[in-house]
Order: structure tokens, then C-alpha cells, then sequence
């Protein structure tokens, strides 16, 4: 009854997984969060509940959750949130509870189960998931492009934040139909990294094709919304994911091996000159393309604007020479770290940085400004923190060092097409991380896509695996297991 239990709860952590994807997608969309704010607050809890239901189920039986790379620090990482959310509980202490559970969801369940899959079994999963989310930021992205080329602009309340939205084309950027430009911007790359892999790995004519649509699309959006964090992670992926790979297939073709280092650094060189030059050139193009279908451009209160009309503004304004060039981050920053100084060993806990900010620190900007900390290590360090922040780098470098062990042990024959592309989505969300608060305490398709994809990332590595031991915990927990079960004999 025991194992058959377990293998239900197995069969059922992938479609949990994708259902999951698939709901945190479509409520990135202002329109969604707005029509399914009444029902969230059922739905999200039964995740919750499922999620959990898993982690137990697992907990007492195979222990996958365990065997996952970095398990320990992980186990630690939540047990000291746990300690900063009971320190700090007389500040807020439900929303905690909610936000360590949907945490470990992320690490026990997402990162734990992906991890485990075989090669075959991860390319056939990554598949499945590229075609039932990329239609979702697809039609967003369509329906954002038409909004530019009919110049259309509105302010919508959300439901969810109670903030009035910008929607559509305003102040030279291209806002959409989405939540926020900026982290919508790099879930726009990470959907092309999505096509790339589906086309990489696909025969099918009809949904390749769907597929190099859905690439062209994601890139106006990426490069109309004129989110520097998006563009700045774009050159950085592929400055990273090209070369390595590229060099690896020039060296299995017989090539001279500094030959085959000059060509992989030339194309990738040459892709970020392309990616800079060519966003300019299609900010300029666009910039005409309302005037060709006979749109003028109009001002809040709908009359006509004066001037020239056939060129429509591409310059942000809060962006300009005049302007802060961090938007306040900078002090975001530093009030952040005044904010960790206050309390430095377990931090704030998750989600009592601002009312924790405004009872101690009054005067701090974060206090009168009530910015959330727009970076998501540094919301680490002063949610949880210096034990908290000591966990996560311990398991980030883990993680590192098992994926470049992999690549170091990996045959001369070995294809890095697959990872790299998975690499460019870590590191597209990583970068993303340093100006957005995401990755960690957040309950969006950024963070569970990013955990999905780096328990991926680790399934389709190659190298040699067969020297590597099982994660502490696991091996402490079977050593339990066999102690209880001898006692239990005698």
C-alpha cells in the first residue's frame, strides 16, 4: 500500500509541476490577476496543500527530496527562515508561514523531482512544458505589440496589489498587457530559450514553426519594453552559453583547437554586437510603424499631441541624463543593508522587511518610500540573515561546482547544446535577480520556472556521475533507517 502510495504521488509531481507553471503564467497578465483575484485565494492554498501532501509522502518514503544536490543547505536555508519568522512573528507571522511553504514547494518538490528525471525523460518533460506555457506570454506579447502599433495606453487597479497599472505604450516604453515590463522582460527570455530548446529537439514541422514565431514576438516585446535588466542578462547569457558549446562542436569537427576558441569567441562577440546594434535599429524601425497604418499619438487626456507624428517617442523618462540612472535603487540598496546591520544574524524574516523598517528605522528611505528591496540576494540577507544568506551561497556554491565538475568529466563527444540553453535561462534569471526581487520568497512563473529549469539543468549535464556520493542528509537519514530497523529486531 506504501510504495503504491508513493508511486501515485510520483506520477502526479509533473502535471502538479506543470499545472502549477501554467496557473503563475497566466496571472503574470494584469487582465488574469484581475479576473482570477476572487478565486486565488482557493486555489493557491490547494497548491499549497498538494505541494505539501508530496513533500510528506516523499519525506517517508524514497526521500528524493534529500538526494537533490545541496539538499542540506536548502534544509537549512528554510529551518532559519522558520527561526526569523518566529523571532520576528510579533511583526506579522501568517504570511511567513505561507511564503516558507511555498519554498519548500521550490526546493522538495520542483528542484527535487527535476533533478531526478533521466535525460530522455527531461527532454520530453521540457517539451511539453515549452508548448503549454509559451502560448500564454505569446498572446500576451501579441496583443502588447498591437497596443504599441495602435498606441494605446490605459491604467488599470490591480485587484491584487491595489496600485494603479500601466498598460499598453506609455512614456517610451512598451508596458503591455503585463504586470511589470521589467520582470516580464526576462520571461520573455527565458520563453525564447524555451523555443530554442523545443526546436533543438523536435521534428515536429508545424510546432517548430509556431515556435520561430513565438522567438520573433518575444524579442520586439523584450526590446520594446526597453527593460535594461532584460537586454544587459540577454548579452551576458549569450556571452556565456555560446562559446563553450560552439568550441566543443568545432574541436569533435577536427578543427585546430585555437582556431575553434577564435571562431566560438567571434560569433559570440559578434551575436552581442548584433543584440545592441540591432535592438537600436528595431526601436528606430518601430518607432515609424504607427504612422504607416495612419495612428497619431495622443496625450492622457486623448487630444491629439502638437508636432511631428510620424515618429513615435522611444525615450524613457525616467532614464534621461537629468534622471537617478538606478531609479532609486542605489538607496534602496543602502537602506536595505542599514535594515540588515539592525538585526544582522536572522534578519527580518520574509515578509516584515517594511513593517519591521518602519518601526525601527523610521527615517530610512525604505520606510518613507515603502520600495521592496529590488534585489533578490539582498532580500535574502535581510529577510533571513547571515545564517540564513550563509545557506544559500553554500547551496549556490554546490551547485556550481557540481555542474562544472560535470563539464570538466564530460567526453569530447558530448553535446552542450541542451544545457547551455537551460544555462541561459539561469543565468537570464540570476542577473535578473541583482535589480528585480526574484528567485527567492516570491510566488511567480520567475521562480518556479527557475527551479524547474535548474533541477533540469543538472538531469541533461554531462559528464560522469558515477563517483559522486549522495547528498549528507540522504546518507544520514538511511544510516537512521537501518539503526531503527536493527533495534526494532532485537
Amino acid at each position: 500500500m506504501k510504495k503504491k502510495i508513493e508511486n501515485i504521488a510520483y506520477k502526479c509531481t509533473f502535471p502538479y509541476i506543470l499545472i502549477y507553471l501554467f496557473y503563475v503564467c497566466i496571472n503574470d497578465i494584469l487582465f488574469f490577476i484581475n479576473l482570477l483575484n476572487p478565486i486565488n485565494k482557493l486555489i493557491y492554498p490547494m497548491f499549497a496543500i498538494a505541494g505539501a501532501i508530496l513533500i510528506i509522502i516523499d519525506f517517508f518514503g524514497q526521500r528524493r527530496m534529500l538526494k537533490a544536490k545541496g539538499s542540506l543547505f536548502l534544509v537549512l536555508f528554510v529551518i532559519f527562515t522558520g527561526i526569523s519568522s518566529l523571532i520576528n512573528a510579533r511583526y506579522g507571522f501568517v504570511e511567513n508561514v505561507k511564503t516558507i511553504v511555498w519554498t519548500a514547494i521550490l526546493f522538495f518538490v520542483i528542484y527535487s523531482f527535476t533533478q531526478m528525471q533521466s535525460k530522455t525523460d527531461s527532454i520530453k518533460q521540457l517539451k511539453i512544458i515549452s508548448n503549454t506555457i509559451t502560448p500564454i506570454y505569446f498572446g500576451g506579447v501579441i496583443v502588447s505589440f498591437m497596443q504599441f502599433v495602435f498606441q494605446i495606453n490605459y491604467n488599470v487597479l490591480s485587484l491584487d496589489s491595489g496600485k494603479s497599472m500601466r498598460q499598453g505604450f506609455t512614456e517610451g516604453r512598451l508596458f503591455g498587457v503585463f504586470y511589470d515590463p521589467n520582470y516580464s522582460g526576462i520571461t520573455c527570455l527565458c520563453m525564447i530559450a524555451l523555443s530554442v530548446f523545443f526546436i533543438l529537439n523536435s521534428k515536429n514541422i508545424l510546432l517548430k514553426i509556431y515556435h520561430w514565431v513565438n522567438i520573433v514576438f518575444q524579442i520586439l516585446y523584450v526590446v520594446l519594453c526597453a527593460s535594461r535588466t532584460a537586454q544587459l542578462a540577454a548579452l551576458i547569457a549569450l556571452i556565456i552559453c555560446i562559446p563553450y558549446p560552439l568550441y566543443r562542436f568545432l574541436r569533435n569537427k577536427q578543427k585546430i583547437r585555437f582556431v575553434s576558441f577564435i571562431i566560438a569567441l567571434s560569433v559570440a562577440v559578434g551575436c552581442c554586437v548584433v543584440v545592441v546594434y540591432g535592438t537600436q535599429l528595431i526601436r528606430e524601425g518601430a518607432s515609424y510603424l504607427p504612422s504607416l497604418i495612419g495612428v497619431t499619438q495622443k496625450n492622457p487626456t486623448g487630444t491629439e499631441k502638437p508636432g511631428n507624428n510620424h515618429q513615435v517617442i522611444m525615450t524613457r523618462p525616467d532614464t534621461g541624463t537629468e534622471s537617478e540612472i538606478s531609479n532609486h535603487r542605489i538607496e534602496i540598496w543602502l537602506g536595505g543593508l542599514e535594515i540588515w546591520k539592525s538585526t544582522p544574524f536572522f534578519g527580518t524574516s520574509p515578509r516584515n522587511n517594511l513593517i519591521y523598517a518602519k518601526e525601527v528605522m523610521p527615517d530610512s528611505f525604505i520606510a518613507k518610500s515603502g520600495y521592496s528591496m529590488h534585489n533578490g540576494y539582498l532580500n535574502v540577507l535581510v529577510s533571513t540573515g547571515f545564517f540564513g544568506a550563509i545557506s544559500f551561497i553554500g547551496f549556490v556554491v554546490m551547485y556550481l561546482c557540481c555542474v562544472i565538475k560535470r563539464f570538466l568529466t564530460a567526453t569530447k563527444s558530448t553535446d552542450f547544446s541542451k544545457p547551455a540553453v537551460l544555462l541561459s535561462i539561469l543565468i537570464c534569471c540570476s542577473l535578473g535577480a541583482m535589480s528585480l526581487q526574484m528567485l527567492i520568497f516570491m510566488n511567480s512563473i520567475r521562480e518556479v520556472f527557475f527551479w524547474t529549469i535548474l533541477g533540469y539543468m543538472l538531469s541533461l549535464m554531462p559528464g560522469d556521475t558515477t563517483d559522486e556520493k549522495q547528498p549528507v542528509l540522504y546518507r544520514l537519514s538511511e544510516s537512521l533507517i537501518s539503526h531503527l530497523k536493527k533495534e526494532r529486531n532485537i
